[in-house]
């Protein structure tokens, strides 16, 4: 791996993908190249970065000859693909996409949480969901501390998180509604402005969508605590931007509410607030490239358990930074 690598970024204008670039401007990683890669709908536009501009290409079976890092950024189908391409040309792949989470061969890496777990010869790192990035380093915290028993998580996930029509959509239906013409749905199986829609992804044979029960394994696979006891609810809300998380968590010791709040504060990249008045919202975060938690308290229905209210942005936070941060690591660890 180079210090100074040729970078490609795969789905370069999407939601992630481009947010990917933006975060770049200011990463500590150096790059001698950059890649940028798209469906034909976007060929040619031109995109800069540190003062530099770089057109988009069509995503191809020669694109990735002399890459050293792919950043993928696209619908699983096209991952399934491109990934093992990318691969056969040399490069490094980091996947935002849940093509390869569940892959008991892939590594779903959390930088703050399971980055040793990397070897040099692993050549394809897989990203988790957003609400993974933003609970697993403080589940390892409390892990390492007490001890968990058991973890419900009800997740409240913003349209951007199936892309950009998603959200044309929630805007096209709401103008529609205030102007009182007919709602077209799409992108959703539902009208989701001023509604909520407890479906994300397709419903399973255990009656769980597929990512409530994705997240609950790449939490496991990350942790990599197999037996963790934890169920979640996801739901689809009425809002562009940023996931949330209502967390209860039943410890196997006493971890009081200050307590836990002093554990929190010492982690990098998270914001705790200790007023219960001044709690994260969706409004408050966005742009964040902090992990934001509040209502930390008591649960008084167990000998031992706290609640928890938990806010980021998916785009930046859970997608574009966990990925670049894998891909510094990277370099930092296995650059020569």
């Amino acid at each position: 791996m180079k210090k100074n690598p040729v970078i490609a970024v795969v789905g370069a204008t999407g939601l992630v993908g481009n947010e990917i670039l933006v975060c770049l401007e200011d990463s500590p990683i150096e790059f001698s190249d950059l890649r940028l890669f798209a469906s034909s709908d976007s060929e040619g536009e031109v995109y800069s970065c540190r003062d530099s501009e770089y057109k988009i290409d069509v995503l191809g079976d020669d694109s990735f000859e002399g890459v050293d890092i792919a950043f993928f950024s696209v619908e699983a189908s096209l991952a399934s693909k491109y990934v093992p391409i990318a691969i056969e040309s040399g490069a490094l792949v980091i996947d935002c996409s849940n093509q390869f989470r569940l892959d008991p061969e892939i590594p779903v890496i959390v930088p703050e949480v399971n980055f040793k777990a990397l070897t040099i010869s692993n050549r394809l790192i897989s990203c988790p969901s957003p609400s993974a990035v933003f609970l697993s380093p403080i589940l390892k915290s409390i892990q390492d501390e007490v001890g968990i028993k058991r973890v419900v998580i009800s997740v409240f996930e913003s349209v951007s998180g199936a892309g950009k029509a998603a959200l044309d959509e929630l805007w096209s239906q709401t103008i529609c509604i205030f102007n009182q013409r007919q709602v077209v749905c799409d992108a959703f199986q539902h009208q989701i402005a001023f509604n909520c829609i407890p479906q994300v992804d397709l419903i399973r044979g255990d009656a769980y969508t597929k990512e409530e029960y994705g997240i609950i394994a790449e939490i496991k696979k990350v942790l990599e605590l197999p037996d963790l006891q934890m169920t979640a609810t996801v739901v689809r809300v009425p809002i562009f931007h940023t996931y949330s998380l209502s967390v209860n968590i039943e410890t196997s010791g006493e971890l009081l509410p200050d307590r836990c709040t002093s554990l929190l504060q010492g982690l990098k990249g998270l914001e705790i607030s200790s007023d219960p008045l001044e709690y994260p919202m969706p409004l408050t975060v966005i742009g964040s490239e902090a992990i934001h938690v509040g209502r930390i308290r008591r649960d008084y229905s167990v000998l031992h358990g706290l609640n928890m209210w938990i806010v980021g942005d998916n785009v930046r936070r859970g997608g574009a930074l966990c990925a670049l941060k894998i891909g510094q690591q990277v370099i930092e660890k296995f650059g020569d």
